[in-house]
């Protein structure tokens, strides 16, 4: 985990806690991300998130690679 390189303030993200049910879009965002994160490879494809600034993007990415490294075993970068 360490060496994904999250940003300190978002070591302790997890997609459980996320939480932001007046964003539709946020929530079909977040439920990719726990599906993906269930079903990823190694040797998978990359993907980014984009949209305005303090959507959420960030924790979303961090909690993902929480989980993927620390969960799964697989490693990963940031």
């Amino acid at each position: 985990f360490n060496a994904a390189t999250v940003p300190r303030l978002y070591a302790d993200a997890r997609l459980e806690s996320f939480n932001d049910r007046e964003n539709y879009s946020l929530e079909y965002v977040h439920s990719a991300l726990f599906h993906r994160a269930r079903m990823f490879v190694p040797g998978a494809k990359g993907f980014g998130l984009s949209g305005p600034v303090g959507s959420g993007k960030t924790h979303l990415m961090a909690a993902f690679v929480r989980t993927i490294t620390l969960d799964r075993g697989i490693p990963t970068a940031f």
